[in-house]
């Protein structure tokens, strides 16, 4: 008699089921999931208008800040955008141009190897705006005084995404001439080269503000900053700076404080190094930022004939947004610690208080905007007004905290937009020291406070 054992064939058929199984899930799984991406193509745009030739971006510098070829793999759609986004992102940040977008066509190619290549081509398209100009300027700023000067100012400079400022100024209290060239690629890394020369001023207060030291020299100072891109928005920076202090002046001194620190200046040649981890994920919307920015730095400062070097920390974040349509908001949190020396002009750091006013070992702040847009006159200007209100401490380790640490500004100020200039922005700020009843800041500039 033949007998069938059905429970030899349950254990055969169950493993059986399980391998099928598990195989098509795999297999299920590697067809639904993202393919990867191969570039097919890739096509720039460039306006051609006559009227804003001297910036005429040039291809093969908008291929080199992409750095997307022919034949160039990622691993999804996703990744490419990304990329893609990241470096429009950055070049319509520096408000140059009148738009930078971008286009992107799928679709799948047969190969012998691959039967379902997903492939891509990419459009680029730049619409450039007059970014050559040469602007006079008289300009008042209480730590300076009256000053005149002026900037000529020649972004995309040839094509090449890269910017040329040189400037000048002089008044009674001080005097600067200098120029610095950024954004020029090395490579797939990026530096920006400066050189300056300046008169600088140096006062120490008193508890009631009261100037018991003063001196002037003269400064010769350059520096080469270089960008390593990591992803998403971060970056490495690495900046060594040289510096030559001369020509020592001194000016007024209180006995009582004693004149030991001017009598101890020599002209030294002095480096730094700084090396800080940037995140930038700025937006431009009509002359509204949106997005945030941050960045964490350590510096070393040494004198070169004897090397004993002064070490700092640092750190910044900014947050902007745009809760109504005319209406945006920003807000910018930084500290500073210097672990064997002082930082000067801690003041700058709020607007209010003179910059010599503070100094110190650390320091913290807070700087708040409400930006509104109070008149659009197309083409010509956009003016926006903003209240602004500041927070700031600085001390020294080796003092009690008193009152007059503490410093709380409030102001207000104004921003020009000429709409024929885009890279161009006008401002004019006032702030006044509601602690310690100071005289009131005022400022003029062509840049924003942060």
């Amino acid at each position: 008699m033949h007998y069938t054992d059905y429970s030899m064939k349950r254990n055969f058929l169950l493993p059986c089921l399980l391998f099928f199984f598990f195989t098509s899930l795999s297999w299920s799984q590697e067809f639904l999931a993202e393919p990867s991406v191969r570039v097919k193509g890739v096509t720039y745009l460039i306006s051609e208008n006559k009227s804003i030739r001297a910036g005429l971006t040039r291809e093969p510098a908008l291929r080199k800040f992409y750095d997307i070829n022919v034949g160039d793999y990622f691993e999804s759609r996703e990744e490419l955008e990304k990329k893609l986004e990241l470096v429009t992102r950055n070049l319509n940040a520096q408000q140059i141009y009148k738009d930078i977008t971008y286009e992107v066509s799928y679709w799948y190619e047969k190969s012998f190897f691959n039967p379902s290549q997903l492939t891509a081509h990419i459009t680029i398209s730049v619409e450039d705006s007059l970014s050559l100009y040469l602007f006079p300027f008289a300009l008042y700023d209480s730590n300076l005084g009256m000053v005149f000067g002026g900037n000529f100012s020649y972004d995309n400079v040839l094509g090449t995404l890269t910017n040329l400022s040189l400037s000048g100024y002089g008044g009674p209290e001080t005097w600067q001439i200098g120029g610095v060239w950024d954004s020029v690629p090395l490579g797939r890394l990026k530096g920006d080269f400066s050189l300056y020369c300046q008169q600088e001023r140096t006062r120490r207060v008193d508890d009631d503000d009261k100037t018991v030291l003063e001196y002037t020299n003269l400064l010769l100072d350059t520096f080469m900053k270089i960008d390593f891109p990591l992803s998403y928005g971060w970056k490495v920076s690495f900046q060594p700076q040289v510096s030559y202090p001369f020509n020592y002046d001194l000016v007024s001194w209180d006995p009582f404080y004693g004149r030991e620190e001017f009598d101890t200046l020599v002209p030294r040649t002095s480096l730094s190094i700084k090396e800080s981890l940037v995140y930038a994920n700025i937006l431009w919307e009509q002359n509204f930022r949106i997005g945030l920015e941050g960045t964490a730095s350590l510096e070393m400062e040494s004198y070169v004939d004897e090397w004993e070097p002064v070490h700092s920390v640092e750190g910044s974040v900014s947050a902007f947004y745009r809760p109504l349509s005319f209406l945006g908001m920003g807000h910018h949190v930084s500290a500073f610690y210097v672990f064997n020396g002082i930082r000067e002009g801690a003041g700058s750091y709020i607007r209010g208080v003179l910059d010599h006013l503070m100094y110190g070992e650390w320091g913290v702040y807070l700087n708040n905007n409400v930006d509104i847009r109070a008149i659009s006159l197309a083409p010509v200007v956009e003016i926006h007004c903003y209240p602004l209100i500041d927070f700031g401490l600085v001390c020294n380790s080796s003092t009690p905290y008193e009152a007059y640490d503490y410093r709380l500004a409030a102001g207000f100020g104004i921003t020009f937009f000429p709409l024929f200039l885009q890279s161009l922005q006008l401002n004019v700020e006032a702030g006044y020291d509601l602690f310690n009843k100071g005289r009131p800041e005022i400022t003029f500039k062509s840049e924003l406070f942060f």
